[in-house]
């Protein structure tokens, strides 16, 4: 199924993957679960999983209070994984169990490792032929204390961005990826929207905004000319 996004067998596959042993090593999130989470549209990608709630997991059919508390506090406890093993739960193409830890010995952050080529990753000791991160198609990194999005702008294939809880000022990267459909930017430091206003080609996406210090003046204007467009924005002023 070429349907990456929409194809719910694909989507189902792409998060049992993420929770995998090898990978966030989500315990007791099998299958079945996951695929009640997507069929209840509780979840959408992987992503998703890190905004589900305790009450979210206890609703599933057959599902204790004890085992929807296990799964709820794995999911928490994934975050610290190390980062070997989050590349290797991106699910990007080429990218094995192997080829994720010579990369977390290359690059200090998932920030320096989106920055690289594919000639940088080819040129590494025990890598051969390797697709570059362009095909990555979900992107989390909540809590990191990010700055600088600039990378993000050679992620063509992206289609959900979740940076929760950073400190990111400039949006201008995140206007020129061409294929997003959601990304969500709670409770960071964003005061201006107009890149993405300005991008006319930004159409059919969800946007998170809440929790920023936008500007009173301007955000309405510039919500309007998104809805326009049938981008659906969230965003609550503050008062």
């Amino acid at each position: 199924c070429p349907n990456h996004n929409g194809c719910p067998p694909q989507i189902n596959q792409s998060i049992i993957h993420f929770a995998s042993r090898q990978a966030m090593n989500i315990v007791g999130l099998g299958v079945s679960i996951i695929e009640q989470l997507v069929d209840k549209e509780k979840i959408h990608n992987y992503s998703d999983l890190f905004s589900l709630t305790y009450n979210d997991l206890l609703c599933l059919d057959r599902m204790a209070e004890k085992s929807a508390r296990n799964i709820f506090e794995s999911i928490n406890e994934s975050k610290k994984i190390s980062f070997d093993k989050f590349i290797y739960a991106l699910g990007v193409k080429e990218v094995g169990a192997t080829t994720a830890k010579i990369l977390s010995n290359e690059f200090s952050s998932i920030q320096e490792l989106m920055n690289s080529r594919k000639s940088d990753l080819e040129g590494i000791k025990d890598i051969g032929p390797i697709s570059s991160l362009t095909n990555l198609r979900y992107l989390y990194l909540s809590g990191n204390v990010i700055e600088d999005i600039s990378p993000i702008q050679n992620l063509n294939g992206l289609r959900v961005l979740f940076l929760r809880d950073n400190q990111i000022k400039d949006i201008t990267p995140i206007s020129s990826l061409e294929n997003i459909g959601v990304i969500y930017l709670r409770n960071n430091s964003i005061e201006d929207i107009s890149p993405l206003v300005e991008n006319d080609s930004l159409t059919e996406v969800w946007i998170w905004l809440e929790g920023n210090p936008l500007s009173d003046i301007s955000i309405s204007r510039d919500i309007q000319i998104l809805q326009r467009r049938d981008v659906q924005v969230s965003y609550t002023p503050r008062k």
